[in-house]
């Protein structure tokens, strides 16, 4: 599943968001938020991945504009994506204990060492 992770910056957890149409958003302490999101492309008759509620962009831009941060992927060497999306997107290996970066087709460590 897609899920956009971020922190709250200091002072702001934990907390209750309204979110744009209502929503309410539990912060908890260590400011860390996980929203599902789903894809949906126009004309489609359906989302991609099958998620409790979609994220709507403006839930994204509120969060923002409140000082969130996007949060890089986490998980285990398995888990880990075959591929980034984009060149210097970061993955924190639990298993290795470190963190990856994606840059000419292989995840690589900080001294650009491809990562199996």
């Amino acid at each position: 599943m897609i899920a956009h992770r971020l922190i709250a910056p200091d002072g702001l957890a934990p907390t209750t968001i309204e979110l744009a149409g209502g929503q309410q958003l539990v912060v908890a302490p260590d400011g860390i938020v996980e929203i599902p999101h789903a894809v949906v492309i126009p004309g489609d008759a359906g989302i991609f991945e099958p998620v409790d509620r979609a994220v709507e962009t403006a839930w994204l831009r509120q969060l923002l504009d409140l000082g969130f941060c996007l949060l890089p992927r986490t998980g285990s060497s398995a888990a880990r994506p075959s591929c980034g999306r984009y060149t210097g997107e970061m993955f924190f290996d639990e298993t290795l204990g470190r963190p990856l970066w994606w840059w000419q087709d292989a995840w690589r460590d900080a001294t650009g060492d491809a990562v199996a």
